[in-house]
């Protein structure tokens, strides 16, 4: 009989652990709803005012011996993006902002310009723009 009390006490010894185990591993599972006020998550639907494409194009003057941007025109724009948002930004060749522009689009006939400010044309290697709103 001593063997059989030795191993009743081995196996409580062993649910009561388990037991405690799975205590703390219940507590455990609930951190995950800790609110930190720095950060956040969600989702949402992007939707795009214009999502088969826009054209853009540079109108360039010759000013003195060198070819500058004077604007840059974005057409072929759906009239959801009337009223929205924009930034347009130039690149160099080496990604480094040649100058950013901000305002509303307002469109006339699909199109909206955007000024270039005079960023010498060779520059220029890319363009992004963002409509957000």
């Amino acid at each position: 009989m001593k063997n059989t009390r030795k191993t009743r006490r081995a196996s409580l010894a062993v649910l009561a652990g388990l037991a405690v185990t799975g205590i703390v591993g219940a507590s455990a599972a609930t951190l995950g709803a800790l609110n930190v006020g720095t950060l956040g998550s969600g989702d949402d639907e992007v939707t795009s005012c214009n999502d088969d494409g826009v054209d853009i194009d540079f109108e360039v003057t010759l000013d003195g011996t060198t070819y500058v941007v004077d604007e840059v025109v974005v057409s072929d724009v759906d009239s959801d993006c009337d009223g929205k948002d924009f930034e347009l930004t130039l690149f160099d060749e080496n990604d480094d902002v040649l100058t950013t522009q901000t305002g509303t689009v307002s469109l006339d006939a699909g199109a909206f310009s955007v000024s270039g400010d005079d960023q010498p044309a060779e520059d220029v290697y890319h363009v992004s723009l963002v409509v957000s709103g």
